[in-house]
């Protein structure tokens, strides 16, 4: 379980506003949800987790994760929950090597903030 696509294959193109494009799909296979793929061509801000993104860098360790977060939380597949989403997030901060207080505050400000972006 966990990611099907390696660091060195992840491939975005840099956008307009703080945007970025995925180059080549990015594939998480998570025990509960399955497997989940942000396809390339997806669109997504690199980390949608406004309330604790001023203390961490979002060109770090965080990059795969926040692809398939945001593609969780932009197209909401059936099936997967809000919770399921930032679970997964948490669990990809880790195996790409986010510390226990990162990925606490992450999943934290997605927690507290994230209903937001759920809802739109």
């Amino acid at each position: 379980m966990g990611f099907l696509t390696r660091k060195k294959d992840f491939d975005y193109r840099p956008l307009l506003n703080g945007l970025v494009e995925l180059q080549r799909p990015v594939i998480y296979d998570d025990e509960k949800c399955g497997r989940i793929e942000a396809p390339a061509g997806f669109v997504f801000n690199l980390s949608s987790y406004w309330l604790s993104r001023p203390l961490f860098d979002r060109l770090g360790k965080c990059q795969r994760a926040a692809a398939i977060h945001d593609y969780l939380y932009g197209e909401k597949p059936e099936g997967i929950s809000r919770a399921d989403a930032d679970r997964i997030y948490r669990q990809a901060l880790a195996e790409d090597g986010v510390g226990r207080a990162g990925r606490w505050a992450r999943w934290a400000g997605l927690r507290l903030g994230g209903w937001y972006a759920w809802m739109t």
